[in-house]
């Protein structure tokens, strides 16, 4: 019977790097790099082609980054998922709210009440 180390050396060995995957990654880091600071990163496509996967990644590589730099004053990045509605259309202003919401950002307030 295999150790444990032994199986995972074994997986570890059989991964195959996705190319496609890797690449955009890459390019989108890169995009970052020369200058896309301010800018909102949107990343769309149908179910299962690999969104979470890759805003996964390049969230660990930018928060490893921006923590391991702090005398650059970058934040961190903040990935917010949209789920499709059940019901209707989906709204950009609802996404936004239920993100601000979540973030307990006081630009939600309005005249000392929340905006719906």
């Amino acid at each position: 019977m295999r150790s444990k180390q032994e199986i995972l050396v074994h997986l570890d060995e059989m991964v195959i790097e996705h190319t496609v995957f890797s690449n955009l990654c890459d390019k989108l880091l890169t995009t970052i790099q020369e200058g896309a600071r301010g800018r909102i990163l949107m990343v769309v496509g149908p179910t299962g082609v690999g969104k979470t996967a890759l805003a996964g990644l390049l969230i660990n590589i930018l928060t490893t980054f921006v923590n391991s730099h702090p005398e650059l004053g970058f934040w961190p990045p903040i990935f917010l998922d949209a789920d499709s509605p059940e019901y209707g259309e989906f709204t950009w202003r609802a996404f936004y709210m239920q993100g601000l919401k979540k973030l307990a950002e006081p630009a939600i307030k309005k005249n000392g009440t929340s905006i719906p």
